[in-house]
């Protein structure tokens, strides 16, 4: 199965004028944040900072989706660290 490099995820639960959040592929950079937040703080505040970055809207707003929109999010990213995904790189 090839990866996504973006998605638009329409929120179950708008954020104000906020309806969808896109993402692309993080860089290799903003996943080793990513686990370097996670090890300073929690998995979701370091999640958080992620999906705001890369979905230019703020942390607050982030902290305001409900908690399907931020799975999504979620695992959208998540997808990327899993091991076997990408047969191409073979």
């Amino acid at each position: 199965m090839e990866l996504q490099d973006t998605i638009t995820i329409q929120l179950v639960k708008p954020i104000g004028n906020i309806t969808e959040i896109s993402l692309t592929e993080p860089t290799v950079n903003q996943l080793d944040q990513l686990v370097s937040d996670s090890n300073k703080f929690t998995q979701i505040k370091a999640m958080k900072s992620l999906i705001a970055t890369i979905g230019k809207v703020e942390v607050g707003e982030v902290g305001q989706m409900s908690v399907r929109d931020f799975k999504k999010c979620q695992r959208f990213f998540e997808s990327f660290l899993e091991d076997g995904q990408d047969e191409s790189a073979k």
